[in-house]
């Protein structure tokens, strides 16, 4: 059995132009010469939040947080007063 081997960015297009105009699953996958699990396997990375999401690389890197307000205490401890 050969090792799995992930789609490439033109398959992924297709993909989503094959899916989107009605084609099934297997039909998709017999036309891009992949087993229909491997299709799939893309699909869930993709819908469940995997580790590619292109709405995020297209927002760029999240806001930076404000910086965090300075603690009130003195920086410098003076002991007891005489």
């Amino acid at each position: 059995m050969a090792p799995y081997r992930r789609l490439s960015l033109m398959e992924r297009e297709e993909l989503s132009r094959m899916l989107a105009a009605g084609h099934s699953l297997r039909a998709t996958a017999q036309a891009l010469s992949r087993a229909p699990s491997t299709l799939s396997r893309e699909l869930a990375r993709d819908l469940l939040g995997g580790s590619r999401r292109p709405t995020d690389a297209a927002l760029g890197p999240p806001p930076a947080e404000a910086p965090k307000a300075r603690d009130p205490a003195p920086l410098v401890h003076r002991g007891p007063e005489s």
